[in-house]
């Protein structure tokens, strides 16, 4: 209020003249654009940032979705084909083909990696808790892995690391 009781009467505001309307407009528009760069610029980078904890979050798990395997009976024992790629299934592989080895005399499992790349042999093997490991690449094949279960997997789940290794036995040869 000023002196007197009366209040002050706010000078009218100037009217915004064209050129003054199109500079304001202009610097909303300029910060709109620079905000949607710097969002387009950093959405990748998060997403990159996510796929990697994703990454480190697979690789902490026994078997990645990403496996193709093959499950071949060796043992003879009924249905082990089938028991073992459900368990297989179980812990994130994808399991493309089931059947009977060329014959039924493997006394040790055997996980052979067939796209030429060891590790996931090996993180298939680990999943079992039990086999050898082998490397036969064969690139015709549209799969990773292949198990040829052996007597050493009867009782299917394996014991693993309890199981104790028959010293007779050597690559998956006859009985």
């Amino acid at each position: 209020m000023a002196r007197g009781g009366r209040k002050k009467k706010k000078a009218p505001r100037r009217k915004a003249s064209p050129a003054e309307r199109f500079g304001r407009a202009a610097q909303r528009f300029f910060i709109a654009v620079t905000a949607l760069g710097i969002a387009v610029y950093l959405l990748p980078l998060s997403s990159r940032m996510v796929e990697e904890n994703a990454d480190d979050t697979a690789s902490s798990a026994p078997v990645a979705g990403e496996i193709k395997v093959q499950v071949l009976n060796g043992c003879g024992e009924p249905d082990m084909a089938l028991q073992v790629a459900r368990y297989l299934r179980t812990r994130g592989c994808d399991v493309v083909e089931m059947g009977n080895a060329n014959h039924f005399h493997y006394r040790n499992t055997r996980v052979v990696a067939k796209s030429g790349v060891p590790e996931m042999a090996r993180r298939v093997r680990d999943a079992l808790g039990v086999g050898e490991l082998a490397s036969d690449p064969d690139s015709t094949l549209l799969l990773d892995v292949t198990v040829l279960i052996g007597a050493d997997c009867v009782p299917f789940p394996p014991l693993g690391a309890e199981r104790e290794e028959d010293p007779e036995s050597d690559d998956g040869d006859r009985r």
